[in-house]
């Protein structure tokens, strides 16, 4: 009886070492805060996603600290992060993203510049297009429904590559073709008409708003009709190009 008391002494003894040791583990674990600041030359109307992954997890933003009207730079916030080494992803809406390796070892504030290079015109000239290896355009719309699409046209010795996509009626469409060097002549009209369009059309409002981007040798074409005009000539060069066979 004696013995057998003596080993349930024994069992209890051991089961309360293991849960003090393992409360002592879980207690003194440490987590870390990140905070990365974007710096204002990123232009927010390029940036399609902001990641932060740690081997094969990707984490969400837990908040927008803040955003500086003066510098305006933007403030993203994590919480709770086990220390380690973390990449952080900003991807644009065209086929380039920055990546930055970071090694967390206490709370931290990091401060991104971009490395883009890319340059805001008020036009691409046709001589800057036709000299481009590689191309990328890009459609959004907003307001009574929305839409995003995007492409890249590839030179070739004789005609052009184009890859992208669209939905039609809610449904994917994949778009990989050659298409005639003519389409240079479309994407520089696209720019001279949209401009002269908002011009003429200023004081005429929509419940649509439309942006047009173009970029070709770090150069960035950008048109924003803000609501005011029905200025849709991406439509008409979407059919003679993308959507024809």
């Amino acid at each position: 009886m004696k013995n057998f008391i003596k080993l349930i002494f024994i069992i209890f003894l051991g089961y309360f070492l293991f849960a003090c040791n393992n409360q002592n583990v879980t207690t003194n674990k440490k987590y870390c805060n990140l905070t990365i600041i974007r710096d204002s030359s990123f232009k927010n109307l390029l940036v399609s996603n902001v990641i932060l992954t740690r081997a094969k997890d990707t984490l969400k933003f837990h908040d927008i600290v803040e955003f500086d009207t003066l510098s305006k730079s933007i403030a993203f916030r994590w919480d709770s992060l086990e220390p380690g080494e973390y990449k952080y992803i900003i991807k644009s809406i065209f086929r380039y993203e920055q990546n930055s390796l970071l090694n967390l070892k206490h709370d931290t504030i990091f401060k991104i510049e971009n490395d883009s290079k890319i340059q805001m015109v008020d036009i691409i000239s046709e001589k800057d297009l036709n000299e481009s290896d590689t191309i990328e355009f890009a459609f959004a719309s907003s307001g009574c429904y929305s839409r995003f699409e995007s492409y890249m046209l590839t030179k070739n010795k004789y005609d052009y590559t184009l890859n992208g996509n669209y939905k039609d009626h809610g449904i994917p469409v994949l778009v990989n073709k050659n298409v005639s060097p003519e389409i240079i002549k479309g994407l520089f009209h696209i720019q001279t008409a949209s401009r002269k369009c908002v011009k003429e059309k200023k004081d005429q409002w929509s419940t649509m708003s439309h942006k047009f981007f173009l970029l070709a040798k770090n150069k960035l074409f950008l048109f924003d009709d803000y609501m005011h005009a029905q200025c849709n000539y991406y439509f008409d060069f979407k059919k003679k190009y993308i959507e024809a066979f």
